[in-house]
């Protein structure tokens, strides 16, 4: 073999990794100035206030959605914080949220609902900033990273299920997960920052976070090690805390209900992640337009007219943008295929992905302000009407949490003999905490009754074990 053949594939592989490289550029930034701080803190703040103020009903500050109540919160009262952390749930170890709620199960009972939403809103709103200086190398101006923090902090996309809890803090740190793969800052303290958010993110949901990590794999063969060493430290010691615990606690008793047809998937993604993304079918049916197929049919017209108008008019980084849709498809095939179908929370990564590519393609070279304008209408539009209209409204027909800490004390003050009371966290299913009263009633003496908790009893007999105080 001649040598010019056998040179060429090294040239091509070379310059494959050159290209790769683009996907990694290195901040120089590394102080921050008081103006970005108070604007930073500022940002959070407005943020959490916004997305705590969404929710109709008894408000976020006096309700205790799902999973937070009974699988986290619950067992605080039966077993200390260290104990509670190496505890997996649906097979994995969710380590940010036990730690989270351990550490609020230390405040009074009554506090705990207002607690939990104000750690959530708090917590995603931060990630929402991170995700705007994360993202300052791939973008040429603020607009479209401001854009993308804003849409972080406000979903949209699966907001009745993530927003404003602590449970859901997951899904926030995958989409993070993505920039923190990406992020290659110079300053030691940001590289830092990175593999401490990715240690909390697959330390939380190891699969969603794993199937994302060949972006780390790709960044180590066309980056020097150095670059990329805080990331894979993060990753490790997530992953051996993953090992830990499963192995002390059990894998779980979860079960899959797989479905892998191509064509459920392509159908789901159209109708929850394109017809969410830019316009979605709640902020059409504010004008009448409340039709299925609409808002997926313009997602998938504004997804072309951009993709035509970048090839022709701009000179858009072609290898993000086919990294943002791909990760997001295979992220939400990957979730409804395990599944068997499609929830609110799994559009949300995706969503967000997806509005990714569209501001790297109005963010062009070629391409004037205009194009970035509109994305902006377009997302304050969705976030507008979204907000007005309630992305909440499962959450809005839950009992108040205060209400219940109220009567569960006067149940348990009224019957000495009661051992705990039950509270609703959620409608429908079994979202409930059962309370003991000693943890309601400072001194109060355990109940002695051997029966199990009474749901349906809404007067308690002094042989009851347990009485519901909500729903």
């Amino acid at each position: 073999m001649s040598p010019g053949r056998q040179a060429a594939p090294s040239g091509m592989l070379d310059e494959v990794r050159r290209r790769m490289r683009t996907l990694y550029p290195v901040s120089t930034r590394c102080g921050v100035s008081r103006r970005t701080v108070a604007v930073g803190v500022l940002f959070v703040a407005v943020a959490t206030a916004l997305s705590l103020a969404r929710v109709g009903g008894p408000g976020a500050l006096d309700s205790m959605w799902a999973e937070d109540g009974p699988v986290f919160y619950q067992p605080t009262f039966h077993q200390g914080l260290f104990s509670g952390l190496l505890t997996p749930n649906n097979g994995y170890l969710e380590f940010l949220p036990r730690l989270l709620i351990g550490l609020i199960s230390f405040l009074p009972i009554s506090w705990a609902a207002a607690a939990m939403a104000l750690t959530g809103a708090t917590f995603s709103s931060a990630l929402a900033l991170l995700v705007y200086h994360a993202s300052v190398e791939h973008f040429r101006s603020r607009a479209p990273r401001a854009c993308l923090a804003a849409v972080t902090a406000l979903l949209v996309f699966g907001a009745g299920e993530v927003a404003n809890n602590v449970v859901n803090l997951q899904w926030y740190l995958l989409y993070v997960t993505f920039w923190m793969f990406l992020w290659n800052p110079r300053a030691a303290g940001r590289r830092a920052l990175a593999g401490v958010v990715l240690f909390l993110a697959v330390a939380s949901d190891p699969i969603s976070t794993l199937f994302l990590s060949p972006i780390l794999l790709v960044r180590l063969w066309c980056r020097p090690w150095r670059e990329s060493r805080w990331q894979v430290c993060g990753l490790g010691l997530g992953l051996a805390l993953q090992a830990v615990a499963v192995l002390h606690g059990g894998g779980g008793t979860r079960k899959l209900t797989t479905d892998y047809s191509l064509t459920f998937v392509g159908h789901s993604y159209a109708q929850d992640v394109l017809g969410k993304a830019l316009v979605s079918r709640t902020e059409l049916s504010y004008v009448g337009l409340d039709v299925a197929w609409i808002a997926p049919a313009i997602g998938i017209v504004l997804l072309v007219l951009a993709l035509v108008a970048a090839r022709v008019l701009a000179k858009p980084r072609w290898l993000f943008v086919a990294l943002c849709v791909g990760a997001g498809f295979e992220l939400f095939a990957l979730l409804v295929m395990t599944a068997g179908f499609s929830r609110p929370r799994y559009d949300t990564v995706p969503a967000l992905l997806l509005v990714t590519a569209f501001a790297a393609l109005v963010d062009a070279d070629g391409f004037g302000r205009l194009p970035v304008v509109a994305l902006g209408v377009l997302l304050a539009g969705n976030l507008t009407a979204n907000y007005v209209i309630g992305t909440d409204q499962d959450r809005a027909q839950s009992p108040g949490w205060l209400a219940q800490v109220t009567s569960g004390e006067v149940a348990c003050e009224q019957y000495p003999t009661l051992a705990s009371v039950i509270f609703v966290t959620a409608p429908g299913g079994d979202w409930e905490v059962t309370v003991p009263c000693a943890t309601l009633v400072p001194g109060a003496r355990p109940g002695h009754s051997d029966l199990a908790p009474h749901r349906s009893e809404r007067r308690v007999p002094r042989d009851v074990a347990a009485e519901r105080v909500g729903g």
